[in-house]
């Protein structure tokens, strides 16, 4: 630093020394208010009158600044040197950026191995892995020593019906089957046992050609559905050395295609979309079915409504086509038999949903040419689960939202309400939160992660709400869902058997309530007939003292969504406008001055039905007494802390009553005329030993039959430990 300083100052002498300097006359106006305190002068150089000004400059060192080659030089080192020398920090810092990739991977692969673990030390700690039970009950299956394992494991100490009628002719005799089974019947197992034992025999056996091409493929209707099944099957696989991977929509081509091709899986669940977008790009093990040992089509019925039929024609005709000898089976809660088998199923099958196009698609499946399929029908004469309860509630068009709030707030449990458009979830779910209810919404709109996401949230709360359309009514198997709503009454008798479904599995209790309205009572007692309840059901009780309240509430939380969507929509068609108007080169009119202000006029009006509904969250909902009879809650107050027969002292309690309204009477009166006179300027009368008395009394009573009277039914965090709305319905027939 000190060589650098002593040069600039050799600079400054050479420049002092210059011939041609000059005084320059600075005038004060020049100086008035200038911030440069100290000034003494200024000069000017003449150049006429300077010599040679590049001797005073320092070219050496100016050379040595600019001419990189020079530099190198001095340092005694080539230019290819130097070029040799960047090329190795580009490779160094090449080889760091590498390293530093494979560090961030390994931090990764870490957590996510930490992740895996702690779900593997939580799955063991849940009750949900259920401790080993005897499994002497399938030991006349055919089945694998580990599968016993598996099954043990998992708690299945016994087949189903629909199980124990399958497992025989399917693993026995390699034959192939139809099967027709109400929901929660435990088909997946019926299919998904013979496909493991084959393939875990077979692996014994032959371990190198077993694993060669695909083996199992599974074609389910909705993605839920494949994963749910996808789960079941893995819960048993990985004990037995078979790779299950479910394909759906809604996750990445990347990810699907890494899964399939890093350790190509024996079985694969898929949805028939997905499936044959990945079939037609030309993947090479979806694409081989030369070891196919067995295909499975899961829903049959709801194959036709989602629209899979051309997809399903097109993989049915690559697998018939190609050599290999497989197994079939074809499951659903509803069935339709094939043509050539001349003739439908024994009970219930067809049902309602039998069209055409369904048995062109069950004339499309694959089945063997030896023998025929055995058909196995264990659906009842009455499609529903035995153990579901049904109800229904009469409500008016514009009520539903307050009757099903007043529902849900006043009996606890996991629930689904069921509705049949995407735009009613949306609106329900969106109106339920505001009235301070745990809700998640699923619909078909939705993100694969936003869906696993809200059902997962739903799954952990045992007092759940799930607002789904009917893309919930299959494939979703939530434990202890205690209630199923139909907020709308479903399009067909199936999907109203298959939402009921979703209460009631493995044996456990459930209800069913639907909402029906005054134009729809002809129209659910056709469906209940359809699928066999042909004395109709009761109706739900509904506590109506709470209806006023659950309006008022309601009411406001409609209101305040629909103003929270006007405005939605109004901003976001301004920003449209404004865009399209910058593209444009367009000037907006003087019209969006007025928008702002009747928004401005909403978001208040907003703002302030947002503190009416918060106001009355605050409080528990309960019901509302009359105030001409204030003595109504005194005599419940009285009845209740006594604990006196009716027929013995009602006398005494009703006069008991009186006195108490009497004494508020005055008391009110007093207080009343008190304020008068402090606002005339008079005195108030003071009052008397037992008119205070009376009315020290009277408030006593009031507080303490006030508190004992109320009914807590719902508060803005959640719902009240009440009963079930199950319990509540058994109570009514009790």
């Amino acid at each position: 630093m000190g060589s650098k300083k002593r040069q600039k100052n050799r600079e400054a002498g050479a420049w002092d020394s210059l011939q041609g300097w000059k005084q320059v006359e600075v005038g004060d106006e020049l100086l008035v208010g200038s911030d440069h305190f100290g000034f003494m002068g200024l000069e000017e150089l003449d150049p006429s009158e300077v010599g040679n000004i590049e001797s005073l400059l320092d070219t050496s060192r100016l050379e040595k600044r600019d001419d990189p080659e020079k530099k190198v030089k001095q340092k005694g080192q080539s230019k290819e040197d130097m070029l040799e020398y960047i090329a190795k920090l580009e490779r160094e810092n090449a080889a760091l950026k590498i390293s530093q990739n494979d560090a961030k991977k390994t931090k990764k692969k870490t957590k996510r191995t930490k992740k895996n673990m702690a779900q593997e030390e939580k799955d063991k700690a849940t009750p949900d892995a259920a401790p080993a039970v005897d499994v002497s009950a399938w030991q006349d299956y055919h089945l694998e020593d580990n599968i016993l394992d598996s099954l043990s494991r998992l708690g299945f100490s016994a087949p189903t019906q629909i199980q124990a009628e399958c497992l025989p002719s399917a693993i026995r005799d390699r034959m192939d089957i139809i099967g027709a089974a109400q929901t929660g019947s435990g088909k997946t197992l019926a299919f998904g046992l013979p496909m493991l034992t084959y393939l875990s025999r077979e692996n014994r056996e032959k371990q190198e050609a077993s694993k060669s091409s695909l083996k199992g493929l599974v074609l389910v209707p909705t993605r839920e559905l494949c994963m749910q099944v996808s789960k079941a099957l893995d819960s048993i696989s990985r004990d037995v050395g078979i790779r299950v991977v479910p394909i759906v929509g809604g996750i990445s081509h990347q990810k699907q295609e890494r899964l399939i091709s890093k350790h190509p899986p024996e079985i694969v669940v898929a949805t028939p979309g997905r499936y044959w977008e990945l079939v037609s790009e030309g993947h090479t093990h979806l694409n081989d079915y030369s070891g196919l040992k067995f295909l499975v089509l899961d829903e049959a019925d709801k194959m036709v409504q989602q629209g899979h039929f051309e997809e399903l024609t097109s993989i049915f005709h690559l697998v018939s086509t190609s050599s290999a000898t497989f197994q079939t089976f074809v499951f659903s809660a509803t069935l339709t038999l094939p043509s050539e088998l001349k003739r439908r199923l024994k009970k219930g099958g067809g049902g309602s949903s039998g069209s055409a196009s369904l048995e062109q698609l069950m004339d499309a499946v694959p089945f063997s040419s030896n023998k025929k399929p055995k058909v196995i029908d264990i659906s009842p004469e009455k499609r529903l689960a035995e153990n579901i309860t049904e109800s229904y509630v009469s409500c008016p068009e514009k009520e539903r939202d307050a009757y099903v709030y007043c529902l849900l707030a006043a009996h606890p449990g996991r629930t689904i309400v069921f509705v049949n458009a995407i735009s009613s979830v949306r609106r329900l779910g969106a109106v339920l939160k505001l009235l301070g209810l745990p809700v998640k919404t699923l619909h078909a709109g939705m993100q694969q992660r936003a869906r696993l996401k809200a059902l997962d949230a739903f799954s952990n709360n045992e007092d759940g709400i799930l607002v789904a359309t009917d893309v919930a009514a299959r494939g979703i198997d939530v434990k202890n869902v205690k209630c199923v709503i139909h907020y709308q009454i479903p399009a067909t008798a199936d999907t109203y058997v298959h939402r009921s479904g979703r209460t009631a599995r493995a044996e456990e209790d459930g209800i069913s309530i639907a909402f029906v309205t005054p134009k729809e009572h002809g129209r659910f007692r056709a469906l209940l007939h359809s699928i066999g309840t042909k004395d109709g059901v009761p109706e739900f009780p509904i506590d109506l003292s709470l209806m006023e309240e659950c309006r008022k509430r309601a009411g406001l939380a409609i209101r305040y969504d629909s103003l929270a969507r006007k405005d939605s929509k109004s901003k976001a068609d301004k920003s449209w406008k404004q865009l399209n108007a910058e593209q444009l080169g367009i000037v907006l009119s003087d019209e969006e001055e007025e928008d702002t202000t009747h928004t401005d006029h909403d978001t208040i009006e907003a703002s302030k039905l947002k503190m009416k509904l918060d106001t009355l969250l605050a409080e528990p909902l309960q019901p509302k007494f009359s105030k001409k009879f204030m003595f109504g809650g005194a005599l419940s107050g009285i009845a209740i802390s006594k604990k006196l027969s009716s027929e013995t002292d009602m006398p005494g309690m009703i006069q008991s009553a009186r006195t108490m309204a009497l004494d508020r009477k005055r008391a009110r009166e007093t207080v009343s005329n008190d304020s008068k006179n402090k606002k005339l300027g008079q005195k108030s009368k003071p009052k008397s030993r037992k008119e205070a008395l009376a009315e020290a009394v009277s408030k006593h009573l009031a507080k303490k039959a006030g508190k004992r009277n109320r009914l807590v039914v719902a508060n803005p965090f959640g719902r009240n430990k009440g009963v079930t709305a199950l319990q509540a319905m058994k109570n009514l027939n009790k």
